[in-house]
């Protein structure tokens, strides 16, 4: 299925992650708006929180890579976020998404409460997008950003 690399399982590992993780968040936070819930999605399943998850299970030891060396290296996170999206594919492969649910209410759903103190979300794109829109007039539509 990888045909060689595991480009193929890290897409297939993203959108069931993406597909869990918004799921619980319909759940769970019923009286959120969708952007909310956009927000917190974003929080849960980017590549920092999926780096720091991965960092933990010690998934980096099990990693082939190109250093000939025999000693843990040191990998960065878009790696290990991309490492954890590969795992998330194949557990949902070999077992079913069940066990995707389960590894991820161990795992990352219990991150919700301190994203929410900390708002984790709240990057630097997304507190533009929030200033653009409480300089809004009364009564016209806000200027959002246009990105180049």
């Amino acid at each position: 299925m990888t045909s060689g690399h595991n480009q193929r399982m890290e897409f297939l590992g993203d959108s069931i992650m993406q597909l869990v993780a918004t799921e619980y968040l319909f759940i769970h936070f019923p009286d959120h708006h969708e952007g909310h819930l956009t927000l917190l999605r974003s929080s849960l399943v980017n590549n920092r929180t999926q780096a720091k998850v991965a960092e933990e299970l010690g998934m980096q030891e099990f990693a082939i890579t190109n250093d000939k060396t025999k000693r843990p290296v040191a990998l960065r996170t878009k790696t290990l976020a991309d490492l954890l999206e590969s795992f998330i594919a194949a557990l949902y492969i070999d077992k079913d998404l069940e066990y995707v649910h389960t590894f991820m209410n161990v795992c990352f759903f219990p991150r919700l409460k301190e994203f929410i103190l900390n708002q984790d979300w709240n990057d630097p794109k997304s507190q533009l997008q929030q200033c653009c829109l409480t300089l809004r007039t009364e009564g016209k539509e806000p200027d959002i950003p246009l990105y180049k």
